[in-house]
């Protein structure tokens, strides 16, 4: 499973509240983390300023890292320049790193997975998971990993995300929760010609027939985990996928959240939109995206 979490650090108090979650993950998993500084650079910009910079960036993750260390979380400090994005997903390559774990803040008070974002880059590019901290859960801690939520959606991707989650319960002595959420169909069409509705469109009961099957199907998944020793469970609910994940998380206790992303980036993400994208930006709970 996990054993070696990269964390990058830029300095901003933001960027450091996915430390707690980064140490609750490396305890429970008996992990290393790798803390990575990110020293920016430009062709105007003098190699002394660097240089400087360099050595204040390795006494701020000495700092960081004094307390790890003490609470035995086996720690490893890296100080690189160049473009912070482009120098993460290096450095995870570099250094072995099977998960990166990152918060999603952005300037100017952007939200969710900002066009251009650092996290955004890295979540496209990343060949592992991304630990996510979203505006909502930055005020959270997590503290235990007891329960992990898993949307799917019988896509080839979302039992990828399974069975990352599998694993990382194993390893951790955590529970899986298996979840659908089923769009309800709309029960009216307006029809612009004539000005009015044309009335009800389907039967209302569908969509509970819709919802049980779902259901019948995440507890045949949840009973193969269950089979191969990990505790798990199983629901499927009615809702907006993205809303409805995350106020499921809430009411559950759910400690983690880990799903599947196509991690689209750039125009054709603005365009299409991404449910796990608004899932980390709404949730109050860490996310794992998992290349689909």
């Amino acid at each position: 499973m996990f054993t070696r979490l990269l964390l990058p650090l830029d300095g901003t108090p933001e960027s450091s509240l996915a430390l707690s979650p980064a140490r609750t993950l490396a305890a429970a998993l008996a992990a290393e983390i790798v803390l990575v500084r990110v020293v920016p650079t430009g062709e105007a910009r003098l190699s002394v300023l660097n240089s400087l910079e360099v050595d204040r960036a390795h006494d701020d993750l000495e700092a960081v890292a004094a307390p790890l260390r003490s609470s035995a979380v086996q720690t490893e400090l890296v100080v690189s320049q160049g473009d912070p994005a482009d120098t993460i997903v290096a450095e995870v390559q570099s250094h072995g790193a099977d998960l990166v774990v990152m918060s999603t803040h952005a300037p100017n008070g952007r939200v969710r997975l900002a066009p251009g974002s650092v996290a955004e880059r890295v979540v496209a590019h990343s060949r592992v998971p991304v630990m996510l901290i979203g505006r909502t859960a930055q005020d959270q801690q997590l503290e235990r990993l007891k329960i992990i939520l898993v949307p799917v959606d019988g896509s080839a991707g979302s039992l990828v995300a399974l069975g990352t989650a599998a694993r990382l319960a194993r390893a951790a002595r955590a529970a899986v929760l298996v979840l659908r959420v089923v769009v309800p169909l709309p029960l009216w069409i307006y029809d612009p010609t004539l000005g009015l509705n044309t009335g009800p469109l389907i039967d209302p009961r569908w969509d509970e027939d819709r919802r049980a099957n779902a259901e019948s199907y995440v507890r045949q998944v949840a009973q193969r985990l269950v089979d191969s020793g990990i505790e798990a469970g199983a629901d499927a609910i009615l809702g907006e996928v993205a809303p409805a994940i995350a106020e499921y998380g809430d009411q559950q206790a759910v400690d983690l959240i880990v799903m599947s992303t196509h991690a689209r980036f750039g125009p054709t993400k603005a365009l299409l939109g991404s449910v796990a994208d608004q899932v980390v930006d709404t949730a109050r709970l860490p996310v794992i995206l998992v290349r689909a």
